[in-house]
């Protein structure tokens, strides 16, 4: 939540979330946005990145990202296990929409803030969807092990 200017959150929760994250998965247009991930929870939170891409061959090189095309379900399970059993973070609301429609997600996050920052994809519906110009619509999606 540190890239939405003017957000607020419960005390404690950027720490929570990145002592339980082991892994985070997103789309290449967030990576596109924000390639450094050193800045994920704040910077308290380090670990393996891995963007779904479909031209994985032209993505810029980033240290500790993965780039990988193939499909969401089995870039669920190479984040699972790079995860060691800790939850696997999806910051992606395309992404996650597509692994919610197969069932492959057991907990969404919501953020929802006064300004619109990037995303003009609705995680809940399945055509794009602009949203209203005074808000900001952030996904972020839990993959937890079994």
């Amino acid at each position: 939540m540190d890239r939405i200017t003017g957000a607020s959150s419960r005390p404690g929760l950027i720490e929570e979330y990145a002592e339980t994250t082991g892994a985070v998965r997103g789309g290449r247009d967030g990576f596109n946005v924000h390639p450094d991930v050193s800045g994920i929870y704040g910077g308290a939170w380090q670990g393996p990145v891995f963007v779904l891409t479909h031209h994985p061959e032209d993505a810029r090189p980033a240290t500790g990202v993965t780039f990988l095309s193939c499909d969401v379900a089995e870039a669920v399970r190479i984040g699972l296990e790079a995860a060691g059993g800790k939850n696997l973070e999806v910051f992606s609301p395309t992404i996650g929409r597509q692994l919610l429609e197969r069932g492959l997600i057991d907990e969404i996050d919501l953020c929802i803030s006064h300004r619109c920052c990037s995303a003009t994809e609705s995680a809940c519906s399945t055509t794009p969807a602009a949203p209203p110009s005074d808000s900001n619509c952030s996904t972020g999606t839990t993959t937890r092990p079994q």
